[in-house]
């Protein structure tokens, strides 16, 4: 069974172009994996759905330090971050498989269908497609985010660390320098776009979770 998934999720999970997903946070590539697999009657477990991320987007989901290999650890922390008490989009477990609901299943359809026109553009219509799409996606997403809810009723207080890491479609180990200029670049996307309710949002988490950005957010394991 498992040569079976292997074989079928080789034929169907083909590698993209990083500059194609470079900007797109994790949770809407790992819905689009679930698609991917459901609709080949693949199993949804961690295993499979880590496999084919890994595949189709090896920039994102290989292992730190070996890149010949999928991070099983960064997939399942995705996964939680999209079940009903973060983000929403799916239920189920690892070993069992997981199931995406409506939203999730939206937002995989959404993903499929950017992923497509971006892949069958040529190099000079992604340069300019690609940046006009990627803002109004992401000002989607981060109005969509638990970051953005606590921003607008005042409870930056009751704010996680992790959630800061999920609105930047980040990873806790990510180097502070990676962080800030993904802050920064969207901020920039913002004022470009003149959206002066995302700008005050991005400025006021930059100020107010500055620790994240200059380094000294780096868990500590005991």
């Amino acid at each position: 069974m498992e040569s079976t998934s292997s074989s079928r999720i080789d034929q169907i999970c083909k590698a993209f172009d990083p500059e194609i997903y470079r900007d797109i946070t994790l949770n809407p590539l790992a819905a689009y994996a679930i698609l991917m697999l459901d609709n080949a009657h693949i199993p949804t477990t961690i295993e499979n759905i880590s496999v084919a991320l890994f595949k189709m987007f090896p920039l994102k989901f290989s292992l730190a330090g070996f890149s010949e290999y999928p991070d099983v650890a960064r997939t399942n922390r995705v996964l939680l971050h999209m079940t009903p008490k973060y983000e929403n989009l799916l239920s189920g477990n690892g070993s069992k498989g997981y199931v995406l609901n409506e939203k999730g299943k939206n937002k995989a359809i959404e993903m499929m269908n950017a992923l497509k026109d971006l892949r069958v553009g040529s190099k000079k219509d992604m340069k300019v497609k690609a940046p006009r799409y990627h803002f109004e996606r992401e000002s989607k997403r981060l109005r969509d985010s638990i970051a953005f809810r606590r921003f607008k009723e005042g409870q930056f207080d009751k704010m996680e660390r992790w959630e800061i890491f999920d609105l930047l479609g980040t990873v806790s180990y990510t180097p502070n320098k990676a962080l800030k200029q993904r802050i920064e670049d969207l901020i920039q996307e913002a004022i470009d776009a003149e959206d002066q309710e995302i700008i005050d949002f991005l400025k006021s988490v930059r100020s107010r979770f500055s620790a994240i950005f200059d380094g000294s957010h780096i868990e500590r394991k005991g």
